[in-house]
């Protein structure tokens, strides 16, 4: 390559070496130096392509001690190109694209190639061409390139993706001018579409119903088709009704595919206005068109269905005006509404369907509103003085329809509310205490609430102050002396601008403290105990009443216990059944035969006495405004006094014993009582077969009676046995020579005998038994009210749903003053009442007996001493609970006891001797047919 060589070498032995990359450095032993003539030689083929140029570092040293002879010198190497490298295009194909409506110039796209010989030579120097193209259509150079930029373009129009969507070309690239080495690569080009083709109805006519007054309702579906590509932008579909549709009642949207047309309603058809539509509709693609292409249209006629529509009120919001003090019955309008339907001749009729709070009636026919209640302006129901109410209107077509409307009420306000004092409860200091304001609720609108004025009321003006300025509406209270500790009421009157007043109670606490009230840590006492105080001493003045009421009862009923003798002696004798009504001398009609048998020739004696008093006025009518019941008892108190009004005091005389009467005189049997025959009626067996069922039937009743009531076997056995001996002596034993109205009076009802019996059982029997469990019961009932109501106050805060015993003890005090009454005159039927309500209050009272046994209260808010009086009330309550249902139990021991002793299935004949009409303790004549 070249020879190296020094001045020095002359004179002394020089020796060369190389060092650098090349040489003694990768690419080790490239370049070598002959050591002694300098000859720099490569010893492989270089590649430019690889590394264009080497530097290599000459040395000369001297050859006898290696010492260095001259610097180093820098000999660079430059590797002269050939053209050995062929263009090479990146990557061996190329894509592109071009509408199928591009022009001649439009560009495809560019294709590149590169070659690594030297770019400053010819070698290197690349020129593009095209070699074939496939299709040839329409023609065979549709496309050209740039052989120096190697852009590919147009070269004419004529594409047609629909026909040839893409063509396939074959690029040479060559160096050296095109003249040296060359390769080649492919080019596709993908033909784009244009929306050059528009799309086509596949049905161009068609009809449709539908019904009136419905929207959004599909009415047809239209289907397209398009030759442009699908789901692009020249195939997506768009519809327009072009035609038919001013009033646009209708509207038309692409489907989900977008090669469908929806039609659908936009609103409400209305068949009386038009039956039937006629609709044009064209439909276009979303992207434009590239050239002029004719549309395609559709025609399609829909006709409307009629229905029954529903009236409609004129107007559909009917707006009035009334006082809230409008009488009821005050028309308050007419409802007017009218059937769209013309050619169905139907009847309105209206109703109310949300009338929340009642006020108002609507005849169905008329359509007359009217007040039906009292109105109230200031009722939650009512929102900015105004009441709505949903009103309809219905036909009577077959399928009825119904339309709504609102009537809407403004309510003038009027001064019907008092105002009250919001707090029930202030504290102030005791010490120059600061006034506390007090606020005022009126729900009245303005001009019927404030200015409001406060007045002090009683004994209250001397201890406190109401301070009030005209300029503010703030009232404030003060004390006018230094007030004791503790709680106090102040009783305030308010009145409105309009002097409507109310009275209303303040509860005050007065703390230890002075000026500002910052916080009351004295203990004190709520004031609902002191009102708890005060119920409890109303509750037990109240009891003490009812107490000393029936004290008063009970002593009444022996004063005339002992009024009443069990048996005496009659004036006259008379025979009454229990089935008929018996009155006194004048005034009942009987057959004296009965009395007498074979003594026809005494005859009676009735000697009347004719009073010679004036007779009494009577009120004919009540005066006007006057209570009946007065009006009634005055002309009752005229009667009885009446003096001139049968029966008269007479003497009568209707048989006397005499001689010749079968049997002994009847006048000993008052003085039986002291005669052993009175006590042991065993002895009637030896009287003969006459007294011998007689004997059977007391002497078994008497030890039946001495079983179940021990003290009463005298008097029971005594007035018995006046009975029996009336029936031996004064009836007949021949039943069929008793006359016929003896024989029809013998047939008592069984009901009116059952009750006799009853009433013998539950009046003399157990008597004191049933008084006593009444009495215990309404005793017991009036201190459970006490003991729960103190309890409930104290615990729970008069809470009403812990009260549940109050209610049970009230049915036990009704259900003891009811056994009161059965016990002075029973019945069945007040027997039967009898047990059911005690079944009732049995029931209840055990319900109300477990919901306060097992119901706890959390004493953690009490102190020590309302803890234990809470304890004390309730264990109260419960023991008097307790006392009431045994009470009711006893009861009903009794009265089924007395239920199932008389009143057997068997056939029964009672018959009755009384000396008095109203005598209900005389002695009962029993009849046994069976065995009770």
């Amino acid at each position: 390559m070249v020879k190296i060589k020094t001045s020095k070498d002359a004179s002394v032995e020089i020796n060369y070496r190389i060092t650098s990359p090349g040489a003694d450095e990768a690419p080790e032993g490239l370049f070598i130096v002959e050591r002694r003539s300098g000859v720099l030689q490569v010893t492989q083929p270089l590649d430019r392509e690889k590394r264009d140029a080497y530097t290599l570092w000459v040395h000369a040293i001297h050859a006898h001690d290696g010492s260095k002879a001259e610097e180093p010198m820098e000999l660079t190497v430059h590797v002269i190109d050939q053209n050995d490298n062929r263009p090479d295009f990146s990557p061996s194909s190329f894509h592109g694209s071009v509408s199928e409506n591009g022009k001649a110039g439009d560009v495809v796209m560019r294709v590149t190639a590169t070659d690594r010989d030297d770019p400053e030579t010819d070698h290197a120097m690349i020129k593009y061409r095209i070699l074939s193209q496939t299709p040839e259509v329409p023609s065979d150079y549709m496309f050209a390139i740039n052989p120096l930029s190697g852009v590919l373009s147009l070269t004419g129009g004529g594409l047609d993706r629909e026909s040839h969507a893409e063509y396939k070309l074959i690029l040479q690239a060559a160096d050296m001018n095109g003249e040296g080495l060359s390769a080649t690569c492919t080019a596709f080009v993908t033909i784009t579409d244009s929306n050059d083709n528009a799309p086509q109805f596949l049905i161009t006519s068609a009809s449709a119903s539908v019904p009136e007054n419905e929207s959004g309702v599909e009415v047809f579906r239209f289907k397209v088709t398009d030759e442009d590509e699908l789901g692009s932008a020249n195939a997506n579909t768009k519809y327009n009704i072009i035609k038919g549709n001013e009033g646009e009642h209708f509207q038309i949207s692409t489907g989900h595919d977008k090669m469908q047309g929806i039609l659908s309603t936009a609103k409400k058809l209305d068949f009386e206005s038009t039956s039937a539509f006629i609709l044009l509709i064209v439909v276009t693609n979303e992207a434009l068109f590239t050239q002029p292409v004719s549309t395609s249209t559709a025609t399609i006629k829909v006709t409307v269905e009629d229905k029954n529509e529903p009236p409609m009120f004129t107007p559909s919001k009917i707006q009035v005006e009334l006082s809230e003090d409008t009488p009821i019955g005050t028309s308050v309008t007419y409802l007017r509404a009218v059937d769209p339907d013309m050619a169905r001749p139907t009847k309105i009729r209206f109703k109310l369907n949300a009338d929340a709070a009642g006020w108002f009636h609507l005849d169905p026919d008329s359509g007359r509103v009217s007040v039906r209640s009292d109105l109230d302006r200031e009722s939650h129901f009512v929102r900015d003085n105004k009441y709505t109410v949903q009103v309809l209107a219905y036909d009577n077509d077959t399928v009825a329809s119904t339309g709504t409307g609102t009537l809407i009420v403004t309510l003038l306000d009027v001064n019907d509310n008092a105002p009250v004092i919001e707090q029930r409860k202030v504290s102030l200091c005791s010490v120059n205490p600061v006034p506390v304001q007090l606020d005022i609720l009126d729900p009245d609108s303005t001009g019927n609430n404030g200015p409001f004025t406060v007045e002090l009321q009683g004994e209250h003006r001397k201890s406190w102050n109401i301070i009030s300025n005209s300029s503010s509406p703030a009232i404030y209270l003060s004390p006018k002396r230094r007030m004791a500790l503790g709680w106090t009421s102040v009783l305030l009157r308010v009145y409105d601008a309009r002097l409507v007043f109310q009275d209303s109670s303040l509860d005050v606490e007065v703390c230890q403290c002075e000026g500002a009230m910052s916080g009351c840590t004295m203990p004190h006492l709520e004031p609902h105990h002191s009102r708890l105080s005060s119920v409890s001493l109303v509750l037990g003045a109240i009891f003490v009443l009812l107490l000393l009421l029936l004290l008063l009862l009970i002593l009444r009923r022996k004063r005339n216990a002992k009024d009443v003798a069990l048996l005496k002696d009659p004036s006259r004798d008379n025979i009454f059944y229990y089935n008929e009504e018996g009155g006194g001398e004048e005034d009942k009609d009987f057959d004296p035969s009965l009395l007498h048998r074979g003594l026809l020739e005494h005859q009676a004696v009735c000697t009347d006495v004719i009073p010679t008093q004036a007779r009494p006025t009577y009120r004919r009518q009540p005066q006007s405004n006057e209570d009946i019941g007065q009006f009634l008892q005055e002309n009752l108190q005229a009667a009885d006094a009446d003096p001139t009004s049968p029966p008269y005091d007479s003497l009568l005389v209707f048989d006397f014993e005499g001689a010749g009467s079968e049997a002994s005189s009847l006048s000993s049997l008052d003085s039986s009582s002291d005669s052993p025959l009175g006590q042991d009626f065993r002895l009637l067996q030896d009287w003969g077969p006459r007294f011998s069922r007689l004997a059977d039937m007391y002497t078994a009743g008497e030890e039946d009676d001495m079983d179940t009531v021990p003290g009463k076997t005298e008097w029971m056995s005594q007035n018995m046995f006046q009975e029996g001996l009336h029936q031996v002596y004064m009836q007949s034993p021949n039943p069929q020579a008793a006359p016929p109205r003896a024989q029809a009076v013998a047939q008592v009802q069984h009901g009116d005998l059952d009750n006799a019996r009853i009433h013998r059982w539950f009046g003399t029997v157990v008597n004191t038994r049933l008084l006593v469990s009444g009495v215990a019961q309404v005793l017991g009932a009036i201190a459970c009210i006490l003991s729960t109501v103190t309890y409930t106050c104290m615990s729970f805060n008069c809470a009403v749903s812990m009260a549940t015993p109050v209610w049970s003890s009230l049915m036990y005090l009704w259900t003891g003053f009811f056994a009161a009454e059965v016990q002075r005159k029973a019945n069945k039927l007040k027997v039967v009442a009898l047990v059911a309500a005690n079944i009732f209050s049995s029931v209840f009272g055990f319900s109300a007996l477990m919901s306060t046994s097992l119901r706890f209260q959390d004493s953690s808010a009490l102190n020590a001493k309302q803890r234990v009086g809470s304890y004390v009330a309730r264990g109260s309550s419960i023991t008097f609970t307790v006392q009431c249902l045994l009470c009711s139990l006893y009861i009903l021991f009794l009265s089924w006891r007395g239920l199932r002793r008389y009143s057997p299935t068997a056939v029964q004949s009672y018959s009755r001797v009384a000396q008095e009409a109203e005598d209900t303790n005389g002695p009962l004549l029993e009849n046994m047919e069976s065995n009770l």
